[in-house]
């Protein structure tokens, strides 16, 4: 996503210096890594920074799940909501099935034509296992226990 980003901001010196594959993406994990550092040392502790390359991007990612899920837990204290969860990968397996799903859920008609889907590319081999590792390690001492349950399987 970060590559795409600046793609649409013609930030060419960017793009030049983090190619979209494994080089790439290791180089601009070091970079911000690196940029962070300071922070990271005040938060953690300097001894105790994580080592998953982008920690701080994995980070976010599982606070986002973790503060999507304590909202629904929030309106669901209050009324009964439904819920719908969506994985990524089901748009690419299963592609019309899901869009059928989801408008279920949102009581709405199929309406047009729909567009194509196109999946991002397979990011296997674009870590070493021992830092997919220490990415697992840092999610699942991130992750609540919903939201492990939901994301455990991207790391099996």
């Amino acid at each position: 996503l970060e590559h795409r980003h600046h793609g649409y901001k013609n930030e060419t010196n960017w793009l030049e210096k983090h190619a979209n594959d494994k080089e790439g993406l290791q180089k601009y994990c070091r970079d911000l890594d690196m940029t962070y550092r300071k922070q990271d040392e005040e938060y953690f502790g300097k001894d105790k920074v994580p080592s998953a390359p982008c920690h701080g991007e994995f980070y976010k990612w599982a606070q986002w799940h973790n503060l999507a899920h304590e909202g629904v837990q929030l309106i669901e204290s209050l009324h009964e909501v439904p819920v719908l969860t969506v994985y990524y990968e089901d748009y690419s397996k299963k592609f019309n099935s899901t869009v059928a799903r989801i408008l279920d859920f949102l009581e709405l008609e199929h309406v047009g034509v729909l567009r194509e889907f196109s999946a991002r590319s397979d990011y296997d081999g674009y870590f070493t296992k021992k830092q997919e590792e220490e990415v697992r390690d840092l999610v699942k001492s991130v992750a609540s226990k919903k939201t492990w349950e939901q994301v455990k399987h991207y790391f099996a």
